[in-house]
C-alpha cells in the first residue's frame, strides 16, 4: 500500500441539513449525463424483511462530517455498470483511512476489481457480496498500478493497446468466441488469474501481461496484511440497527438497492413517461417509489429492472423531505418523508448531487458534491446494508 501514514481527521459535531433553495436547469452536461447502473440484485428482494417500526434512540443522527472526512475523493465510472465495484473500493479505501492504514491519497483499482468478479462473465455488474469475497480471496491493486477503463468494449470498437496489439482483437476470430466476449467485459485477457508468473513474464507467450503480474503480486501482498482470512461472507449484512450504530462510530457502509428511476430523477425516467426534476437532481435527493406511482410500476417492468450501490455516510432520522411523485392515473400525488441516509456516489461531481451541502454545528455550509441523501423509506424497503470487516 502506498503511502502509508496516518491520516488525522478532521471532526465537526452538531450537523444537519443544508439545503440549496436557489432554483437549478437542465445543462447540457446534465442532460448527457451517463448514470449508469448495475443489473437487480437478488440478494435485496429475496431477502427482504418487512418493514418494522422505528425504535427510539439516543440520537437522531451521526456525525455526518466525521465520515466524509475519512472517505477518499468521489469517482466516476463512467459509462460502465460498475457501480457495487466503485462503493466497494470506496469503502475499502475509507476502512483503511479510519484504521491509519492510509492516507487521503489512497486510489484502490476499481479495474482489478472488476477483472476479479467478472472475467469469468459476459457483463459488468457484481454486488457488494461478491466483491468483498473477492477482496477476502485475491486483494487488490492500486490505481496506478492497473487504471480504471471507463468505456464498455463492443465488438468492433476496442481500441487499447498493449505493446502494439490489441488486447482483445486476437481473440475475435478464436473458435472459442467466449474468451472474446469476457475480454471485452474486463479489457484484456480473461484467463489470466491463475496464471504461472513465467507465464504472464514470458515475452511473445499466449499469456504475456506484465501490467497483470504486477497488480496480481500487489494484491498478493495487500491480501496478507489488510484481510482478515477468517472473514464470514454471511457476517457483511447488517440490518437498520446495526447500521446506525455502525454508522455512530464513524463506520461507512456499502447500501446495494433496487434502482428506482423517478425516485432518482435519472436520465432514463423520460423514457418510462416521467418528467425529471433537475433541482432535486442537482440538490442530490433520492425520493421514493410511491404505491400506485408510474415509478413503482414502471422501474419494476422486466426490461427495465436495475440495481444501484452506493456508501452510505451518515443518517438523519428527523430531516424531512417534500416530494411530488406521478401516479399511474396522471395525478400528482406530494409526500412527506422523514428520515434520510447520506451516502457517497459513483457518478462524479458534475451530475447527482452536482450542489449538495451540509451544514456544520457553527451554520456553515459545506458543499460535498458528488454527495447526496436518499429517503430512510426507500433506502430501509428496497436495500440491503453491508459492512467491511478489516484486520
Amino acid at each position: 500500500m502506498k503511502n502509508k501514514s496516518k491520516f488525522v481527521s478532521l471532526l465537526f459535531s452538531g450537523l444537519f441539513l443544508g439545503l440549496l433553495l436557489s432554483s437549478s436547469s437542465l445543462t447540457l452536461t446534465q442532460a448527457q449525463d451517463e448514470a449508469p447502473l448495475d443489473p437487480p440484485y437478488g440478494h435485496v428482494k429475496d431477502g427482504r424483511a418487512p418493514r418494522r417500526p422505528r425504535l427510539p434512540r439516543a440520537t437522531h443522527h451521526n456525525d455526518v462530517e466525521a465520515v466524509i472526512a475519512n472517505q477518499s475523493s468521489v469517482k466516476s465510472q463512467l459509462s460502465r455498470g460498475t457501480c457495487s465495484i466503485f462503493s466497494a473500493t470506496a469503502l475499502l479505501e475509507s476502512m483503511l483511512l479510519i484504521n491509519k492504514k492510509a492516507d487521503k491519497s489512497i486510489d484502490l483499482s476499481e479495474e482489478y476489481l472488476e477483472y476479479l468478479v467478472n472475467h469469468d462473465s459476459f457483463g459488468d455488474g457484481s454486488s457488494s457480496y461478491r466483491n468483498f469475497d473477492a477482496f477476502f480471496s485475491y486483494g487488490t491493486a492500486n490505481e496506478i498500478e492497473f487504471g480504471y477503463i471507463g468505456e464498455t468494449w463492443k465488438k468492433g470498437d476496442y481500441t487499447s493497446y498493449v505493446k502494439g496489439e490489441e488486447r482483445c482483437g486476437r481473440f475475435e476470430k478464436n473458435e472459442n468466441s467466449e474468451i472474446f466476449d469476457r475480454c471485452l467485459v474486463v479489457h484484456r485477457d480473461p484467463r489470466l488469474l491463475d496464471k504461472d508468473d513465467t507465464l504472464l513474464e514470458k515475452e511473445g507467450g499466449e499469456f504475456y501481461d506484465p501490467e497483470f503480474l504486477k497488480a496480481r503480486t500487489s494484491a498478493e501482498k495487500f491480501k496478507e496484511e489488510y484481510m482478515d482470512p477468517s472473514s464470514n461472507h454471511d457476517a457483511y449484512r447488517v440490518d437498520v440497527t446495526e447500521a446506525k450504530n455502525l454508522l455512530d462510530k464513524g463506520i461507512p457502509l456499502t447500501l446495494d438497492l433496487d434502482f428506482y428511476y423517478g425516485a432518482w430523477n435519472h436520465r432514463l425516467a423520460a423514457t418510462l413517461g416521467m418528467t425529471r426534476n433537475m433541482q432535486n437532481w442537482d440538490l442530490g435527493i433520492v425520493g421514493y417509489p410511491e404505491k400506485g406511482s408510474l415509478d413503482l410500476i414502471n422501474s419494476n417492468s422486466p426490461e427495465e429492472r436495475a440495481g444501484h450501490s452506493i456508501v452510505v455516510v451518515g443518517y438523519d432520522d428527523k430531516v424531512k423531505l417534500e416530494i411530488e411523485t406521478e401516479m399511474v392515473d396522471k395525478t400528482k400525488k406530494k409526500s412527506t418523508y422523514t428520515g434520510v441516509y447520506y451516502f457517497k456516489n459513483s457518478w462524479g461531481t458534475d451530475k447527482l448531487g452536482s450542489q449538495f451541502k451540509i451544514k456544520d454545528k457553527n451554520g456553515k455550509e459545506i458543499p460535498h458534491p458528488g454527495y447526496a441523501m436518499i429517503t430512510q423509506k426507500y433506502a430501509e424497503e428496497f436495500g440491503v446494508f453491508f459492512k467491511l470487516p478489516l484486520k
